[in-house]
């Protein structure tokens, strides 16, 4: 399986009841880190500063990256409390457009990957004009950032009708309960599934945390549980491995909730330490056997 990945580069200050550490972040180095542990050949078309071009280098190996230098890497704050970490707060410390050119060079590139995952953290990350270039291609959207803007360094959503307006791109879209909610402009999960997949989006699956998932196609939804982690260090991150291992288990199963399920598993697997996955098919099977 041969996939692409697209989007910013974040240096993340990780806020855990008020313990602060560092990390490199940000959509593309976490779902670029589970599809490489699980053996996928994997690209990263990612934006950030050409300062940070070592920090990138180290952290991003074994994958191939295609680097797009902006003039400031991002720099978020994500604050988390152990009772809930479900929720957490965004504080944006450093912030620039991280605009990626939709040139044919790129596009002819991202032709011969099976799928092309995007991770806009904000609504200028992506162009429309991509969308409509990369029509009949596998793109999955995989968070908010189509309807989020920085307003005075904090995350604010708004035109909820901008994802709308590229559903019939995307093969999968994936969104927590409440950005779904909030796209779709409807009171609950189902309808606001419904919505995108009557706009042309083959796959929805809304994640809800400590929750489990829900997934929906045309013709089924599927429940998917949350599995107990054995112990929570750090919740980033846990959303972007769950759709790179669904992503991923195409190879594996033709059955859409064993997909869901080991989706979930790797979730659970990634909180229990720090940083991104690291860990294999083998172990998200075997645990997925402790579970029976």
């Amino acid at each position: 399986m041969k996939v692409a990945v697209i989007g910013p580069v974040v240096k993340d200050i990780v806020t855990i009841d008020g313990v602060s550490e560092k990390y490199i972040g940000g959509i593309p180095y976490y779902e670029s880190r589970v599809l490489r542990a699980l053996g996928a050949e994997v690209a990263a078309f990612v934006t950030y500063a050409k300062d940070d071009k070592q920090l990138v280098e180290k952290n991003f190996k074994g994958v191939e990256i295609h680097p797009i230098y902006t003039e400031t890497t991002l720099v978020h704050e994500l604050i988390y409390s152990s009772k809930n970490p479900d929720v957490r707060k965004i504080i944006i410390h450093e912030y620039s457009p991280n605009i990626f050119s939709t040139g044919k060079k790129l596009i002819n590139t991202l032709e011969g990957f099976d799928y092309i995952i995007l991770g806009p953290l904000y609504f200028e990350n992506v162009p429309y004009e991509f969308f409509e270039q990369m029509k009949g291609s596998n793109l999955v959207l995989g968070n908010y950032g189509l309807f989020t803007y920085n307003i005075k360094g904090i995350q604010v959503r708004k035109n909820p009708e901008n994802l709308a307006n590229i559903a019939q791109f995307l093969k999968l879209l994936f969104l927590d309960e409440d950005e779904i909610k909030f796209a779709a402009q409807k009171e609950t999960i189902e309808d606001s599934a419904n919505h995108f997949l009557k706009l042309g989006v083959g796959c929805v699956v809304v994640t809800k945390g400590s929750k489990g998932s829900e997934i929906f196609t045309k013709d089924n939804k599927y429940s998917i549980p949350a599995f107990i982690p054995q112990k929570i260090v750090d919740p980033t991150g846990a959303g972007d491995t769950y759709l790179s291992a669904f992503i991923y288990s195409e190879k594996l199963f033709n059955d859409i909730q064993k997909r869901g399920e080991f989706a979930a598993m790797a979730a659970t697997i990634v909180i229990e330490k720090k940083g991104a996955f690291n860990g294999s098919t083998e172990e998200i099977m075997d645990r997925l056997k402790k579970q029976k």
